[in-house]
Parts: structure tokens; C-alpha cells; sequence
């Protein structure tokens, strides 16, 4: 089988632990006592770059509740610079103006 046979075209993004809800079938036992981790927003940004040198189409970011992590728009906005779709993955219980505006901007879409 050819390498190109094998690509990774869509990838998920687990930005975040954080969570602003304590569900209790959440499969990232996520919630309130959540942290980001201990990836930098450099980190993600290396991380997107390689997924996008390797032909990647598709990122999603989840969590926890990703809307939650301070730096997710200057994520959206390098993914979309990039070249690839984007899709939040969110509880839609704390989308904060800015992050409307980026989603808008850079043709985000939902999941929940």
C-alpha cells in the first residue's frame, strides 16, 4: 500500500480538560477541575503546522469545552492560514463574542 493511501485526514485537538459542566458520561472525564495541560499555544501551533505538511484536511478542537481555552481563536485563525477545515466541538453553553467573530471569519463549524 502506498504511503499516500495511509494519510491522516482529519484529526482531533484536545485543547483542553477545562470544562464549565460535570457531565458524568463526558468520555473525557473533563469538567470544572480541568486544566489546559501542559501544551503551549506553540505547541498547538507546531502541532497544526505538521498536520498540514502532512496533507491533513481537517482539524477539530474538543476538550473539555474547548470555547473555554483563552488562546482558541489564534488557533482557528493559524488552521484556517494553513489550509484546513475546522470544526469546534462544543457544549454551546459559553461561546464568547470573539470567539463568534473568529468562527465567522474563518468558516467554522459546529459540532455539539
Amino acid at each position: 500500500m502506498r504511503a499516500a493511501g495511509n494519510r491522516l485526514l482529519f484529526a482531533w485537538l484536545e485543547i483542553t480538560g477545562l470544562c464549565n459542566e460535570f457531565c458524568d458520561h463526558c468520555y473525557a472525564d473533563s469538567g470544572p477541575k480541568g486544566t489546559h495541560g501542559t501544551m503551549t499555544v506553540r505547541d498547538w501551533l507546531n502541532v497544526i503546522d505538521q498536520l498540514a505538511d502532512m496533507g491533513t484536511l481537517d482539524v477539530q478542537f474538543i476538550g473539555g469545552e474547548p470555547t473555554l481555552y483563552p488562546s482558541l481563536p489564534a488557533l482557528i485563525k493559524h488552521a484556517h492560514g494553513r489550509g484546513l477545515g475546522i470544526e469546534v466541538f462544543s457544549n454551546m453553553t459559553h461561546i464568547r463574542e470573539p470567539l463568534w467573530e473568529a468562527f465567522t471569519e474563518y468558516g467554522v463549524t459546529l459540532a455539539t
